[in-house]
């Protein structure tokens, strides 16, 4: 049945990402920032690549070096994944635009502690519900690999492929969206997120 959605929710963000006219502009567009971003200082002090770090996730601890193959797909692949992953956040009412509704409408700020989550009253505060839970992304980046490939088929690992994908997925398209609005409480967002993605919450 997860898997049923996780392929319905990939048919959905494929039909959303190969629009005609305007649309496919805008997506070659950011495609075309995404890809410039990963040469960028942050970005890759975040990532490492080019002749530093090996790939992997360095702005939450644990560090995270990728050694499933994923390291080995080409960054126009990595942009496809991480704007696929982002579609699909956004269609499951996860992502920036969602935590600051989410804040306007708690009536109240949330400070954030990119460490230790949020500090809240209630139950679920505004990262909380705008999160979308690992397993999900996780499900969906099954589907999703699966279509494109890129060695995802002949990898041994592919449990590890896909913790990969997913925690360079999110640094990514987290970037990105960081980037656009260039705030700090964007940047405390982004690194909130990836450490409950670190912890496969």
């Amino acid at each position: 049945m997860k898997i049923q959605l996780a392929v319905a929710a990939l048919v959905l963000v494929v039909a959303l990402q190969t629009p005609v006219g305007a649309q496919n502009a805008q997506r070659k567009s950011e495609m075309s920032v995404l890809v410039g971003q990963m040469m960028e200082k942050d970005v890759i002090a975040a990532r490492g690549s080019f002749g530093g770090k090996p790939l992997g996730q360095y702005l939450i601890e644990p560090h995270v070096v990728y050694r499933s193959g994923y390291e080995k797909v080409p960054p126009a692949a990595m942009a496809r994944w991480a704007l696929a992953l982002r579609d699909y956040v956004k269609l499951k009412g996860g992502g920036y635009a969602k935590y600051q509704q989410y804040v306007a409408e708690s009536g109240k700020k949330e400070k954030l502690y990119p460490a230790f989550g949020t500090m809240k009253e209630e139950p679920a505060g505004p990262v909380e519900k705008a999160h979308v839970p690992y397993k999900w992304q996780k499900d969906f980046a099954k589907v999703w690999w699966g279509r494109q490939d890129h060695g995802y088929a002949k990898a041994v690992m592919k449990d590890w492929w896909l913790n990969d994908a997913v925690l360079d997925g999110t640094v990514l398209w987290t970037s990105y969206e960081a980037n656009q609005v260039k705030s700090a409480d964007a940047q405390a967002w982004r690194d909130a997120e990836l450490a409950m993605m670190a912890k496969k919450k």
